[in-house]
């Protein structure tokens, strides 16, 4: 099929100082949690990725209770600093500047004690080893400010109490995650709300330049112009709502959750930037974030927001969101998950392949999505693969629960720290887009997007088609030479493959697939 849509490219940057430009974007990964560190070898994590000059990310589920594991006595707290200590110092030695922090207030004495009903979510938790948060106990209260209080003391760099050998000052303190839901926060959205503030005031007291962050929040897709929404509920009142969570997602759960963020999004005075999971396709990315921004124009106020949870592989089951669209109907989502979780089906090249080429497109799509979007960080995820993802408990259950697989292989490296292509192609992605600022949007038609950007100065486009086929495109360029830069995709590519393309009589003519291309003068 070919489709011949002509613009002038190069030229529109004449008119960049009337064009609303948006601050670069950090780019960042995740996780790092001090206990991961028996079997993650994060000194090579860090190493690998300051090597693509990434030197932003989030360590992960910082419990009070493994920082303060007994009460104080007489007043006197002891805290625990080895784990997080260890994990500052491993990922600031190789540059990383930017770290934040998920603290959360799990506490076998110092958070009140469950409901009834709350027992019985927490029997259920697939998270039943780091069991959910709740909302510190009355008489407890001021030891939660403490904990909060001396953290953010001990990471702020300003010589007083501070960490031995600390290079740079730890300033963003997420608080709780997903705490809409049940699998991290047990609470009320009233109890986040006045916990939210206690450690607001713990932290600004401590650090006045610390960043307070709201806790994670997720929509899923719903919102997204791709998924219809009484069809997706329809669904997941059948279907339940994450394997291992024996209740039904209903139209009134979900109603729940987006209460609980929306009642979460009007306690301005205690949180400094908003973060939102993005763990759906890129396309929700859009509905999500301006949501978001609707309700801070209700509420009166402007933030920075963030995606975080950034899952790079094609999410196939995460209940309220859909699954990832794939190329191999009539094959269903336990069947897809069955196969790449067995090496020796005949078909397991073939999706696998695939798998790992939407990994290294969906990092570009979604990096794109967020500069467009103004967004002020994207942390993708993760690291590496499970240590689990082969063996023959994961090749017999997997199915069982997709969820977990889409994790157990969603590194951009595997369990031996090999990459794989997406690695490649987020070291492509943010050599272009680190400095870059969103420009613009060109419509070339129904499925087609052409992101336009600049870069120091010079102009930069990403060029891509959704739609299955390949198509031809003659794009005008007022330029002799352009470059096109194509991504990672394939297990033996390591450099990604760059032409220089002759413009003829103005045009020059693409090739396009759902393979991002970035496009620059020559």
């Amino acid at each position: 099929m070919k489709t011949i849509i002509t613009i002038f490219l190069f030229t529109a940057f004449v008119f960049i100082g009337v064009t609303k430009k948006v601050n670069a974007m950090t780019f960042g990964i995740e996780y790092a949690n001090p206990e991961w560190t028996s079997f993650v070898d994060f000194p090579k994590c860090a190493k690998r990725f300051a090597n693509i000059d990434v030197h932003a990310m989030k360590i992960h589920d910082i419990l009070w209770r493994d920082i303060e594991p007994n009460p104080p006595v007489n007043g006197v707290h002891s805290y625990h600093w080895d784990g997080l200590d260890n994990l500052i110092r491993i990922f600031q030695s190789e540059g990383f500047t930017d770290i934040e922090v998920l603290l959360q207030s799990t506490s076998s004495w110092g958070m009140r004690s469950p409901l009834p009903k709350e027992k019985k979510l927490m029997k259920r938790n697939p998270r039943k080893k780091l069991k959910p948060s709740l909302p510190p106990h009355k008489k407890h209260k001021q030891d939660y400010y403490d904990y909060i209080y001396n953290v953010v003391e001990r990471y702020d760099g300003d010589g007083v109490k501070d960490m031995p050998g600390l290079r740079y000052p730890v300033s963003h303190w997420e608080i709780e995650t997903a705490a809409q839901g049940s699998f991290s926060w047990l609470g009320t959205v009233k109890e986040y709300i006045q916990m939210l503030q206690v450690a607001y005031s713990a932290a600004k007291s401590a650090n006045p330049n610390a960043t307070i962050i709201l806790s994670g929040i997720e929509l899923g897709d719903l919102p997204s112009p791709t998924v219809d929404i009484k069809k997706r509920i329809e669904q997941i009142k059948v279907s339940g709502f994450l394997s291992g969570i024996k209740r039904a997602m209903t139209k009134k759960i979900w109603t729940k959750w987006s209460d609980f963020n929306i009642d979460m999004l009007e306690a301005k005075e205690f949180f400094d930037v908003v973060e939102f999971h993005a763990l759906e396709d890129y396309l929700a990315m859009y509905t999500t974030v301006n949501w978001i921004k609707k309700l801070m124009t209700r509420y009166g106020y402007n933030k920075p927001i963030q995606a975080g949870d950034a899952s790079a592989v094609p999410t196939f089951d995460m209940g309220p969101v859909a699954s990832h669209p794939h190329p191999f109907a009539p094959l269903n989502i336990k069947q897809i998950i069955k196969i790449l979780a067995n090496r020796d089906h005949p078909r397991h090249n073939e999706i696998y392949s695939w798998f790992r080429a939407e990994q290294s497109r969906l990092v570009v799509k979604k990096s794109l999505a967020g500069l467009e979007l103004g967004l002020e960080k994207i942390n993708f995820g993760i690291f590496t693969d499970s240590p689990t993802a082969w063996s023959d408990k994961m090749k017999k259950n997997a199915h069982k629960n997709t969820l977990h697989y889409n994790w157990a292989l969603g590194g951009f490296m595997d369990k031996d720290y090999v990459p794989h292509p997406a690695y490649y192609t987020y070291k492509l992605t943010v050599e272009k887009l680190k400095n870059a600022r969103f420009v613009k949007r060109h419509s070339l038609g129904s499925g087609v997007y052409s992101f336009e950007l600049s870069s120091r100065n010079t102009p930069l486009f990403v060029i891509w088609s959704e739609k299955n086929v390949r198509e031809r495109v003659s794009v005008g360029s007022s330029f002799n030479k352009v470059k096109i830069t194509h991504i990672v995709t394939k297990f033996n590519e390591q450099t990604p493959y760059s032409e220089i393309v002759e413009v003829n009589n103005g045009n020059v003519t693409l090739d396009l697939t759902e393979d991002p291309l970035f496009l620059e003068p020559f």
